[in-house]
């Protein structure tokens, strides 16, 4: 039989290397996993989840991301930056129709030379067949990529819908730098640059719901509401996101969630979005500039948006519907937000939202800009509360 003080040496060594194994690095030379795109990254986020969880450390650098990193039921996992850590998406495919396609056409003639690969599909934004929800033609279809030659490219299958010269079209898969779905929880993404490569050259084009920094999506239907697993618990903090074609960081269908302490800016769609049947999120101490809105709550429910300062948007915080459950836009406060260089509403609360609490929140004006209240704040639902909401001008503070 082995001594005592051999197997409390034993067991303390195996301890030691189980809690080393908790820490995966990556690094541009050097490290547990070692290269400049996204692949060792991701190698080191899936030997961490397949081991039950830990940190994935990268080191300092600019990452050069082909493609963005997709996580399924990803569990018990931050990714940390160490020091000033880079993640950056291959600059996006938007082009334009030189001419008019029309119904049956095999090619389509673009306004530049893109270099397009085979396969790819493109979204055309021109309206094609009525959608079953909205009962309105759902705004886009896609022509897929068969070769091309020059400014010509030649498709895969007639296509099944016109569209008129100079309309847009770009990816339909391009990537979102980090998209979490399924039953993923308990993931932290900090101390990271998110990317997303857009020029002031380039064409400014809002994608939605490609191209986003931090993408979070549980399966919901708009009639049935939730169908799966929700993301829970997912965090991002202390980064710098910028540039992105769609939301700085956008939740679907998610609970728990936390954007905190993070620098945002110049986004063509919202900064921070708390979409469809998310639930409990938390919007903390962000700085937001340069979006189409500072942060939109589209059918969320008890979340807290609070201490952010948000600059030179159109619209500062909005909440509206889309679905038609019964308790959506509800029980969400929106406390002590800061905003300044808003173009339209400051706070827009329109139909369909109710028993919401918007308080303490301060708007700045230029002096000499209309100071009334129900030009910049708006409320068209039903027993939100607002309590000491302040517009600045010129150093005097209205109540």
């Amino acid at each position: 039989m082995k001594p005592l003080i051999t197997i409390l040496l034993s067991l303390s060594a195996l301890i030691g290397a189980h809690a080393e194994t908790k820490t995966w690095r990556v690094g541009h030379t050097h490290g547990d996993f070692v290269g400049t795109t996204e692949e060792p990254i991701l190698k080191a986020i899936l030997a961490a989840n397949e081991n039950g969880g830990g940190t994935v450390l990268i080191q300092g650098g600019v990452y050069q991301l082909r493609k963005g990193f997709f996580l399924e039921s990803v569990k018990g996992v931050t990714i940390r930056g160490e020091g000033k850590v880079t993640l950056q998406l291959r600059p996006a495919i938007i082009t334009e129709l030189k001419t008019a396609l029309q119904t049956g056409d095999r090619t389509l003639s673009l306004k530049t030379e893109t270099a397009l690969p085979i396969g790819l599909r493109l979204r055309v934004m021109a309206p094609e067949e009525t959608n079953s929800f909205t009962g309105k033609p759902t705004p886009h279809f896609t022509v897929t990529v068969a070769s091309v030659k020059g400014d010509t490219v030649m498709l895969k299958e007639p296509a099944k819908f016109p569209a008129p010269a100079h309309t847009r079209a770009w990816d339909e898969d391009d990537p979102n730098l980090f998209e979490i779905r399924g039953d993923s929880e308990r993931i932290i993404i900090e101390n990271l640059e998110l990317e997303g490569s857009l020029k002031d050259g380039d064409i400014q084009q809002a994608t939605h719901n490609t191209r986003c920094g931090v993408f979070i999506q549980g399966r919901y239907d708009y009639a049935k509401g939730p169908l799966g697993p929700k993301p829970k618990e997912i965090m991002v903090r202390n980064c710098r996101i910028q540039n992105f074609h769609g939301r700085g960081v956008a939740i679907y269908s998610s609970e728990r969630c936390v954007v905190e302490n993070c620098q945002i800016s110049n986004t063509l769609d919202e900064g921070v979005d708390l979409d469809h049947f998310a639930n409990g999120c938390t919007v903390r101490s962000n700085v937001i500039r340069r979006a189409s809105v500072g942060i939109e709550m589209n059918d969320a429910n008890d979340s807290q948006v609070e201490k952010n300062r948000i600059e030179d948007s159109s619209v500062g915080i909005r909440m509206w519907r889309w679905c038609q459950h019964e308790e959506l836009n509800v029980r969400n406060e929106v406390r002590n937000n800061q905003l300044k260089g808003i173009r339209r509403q400051a706070i827009d609360f329109q139909e369909g939202t109710a028993n919401n609490v918007v308080q303490g929140n301060r708007l700045e004006l230029k002096a000499g800009d209309d100071t009334k209240k129900e030009k910049w704040f708006r409320d068209a639902g039903k027993s939100n509360r607002w309590v000491e909401n302040e517009i600045a001008t010129g150093g005097e503070i209205k109540k």
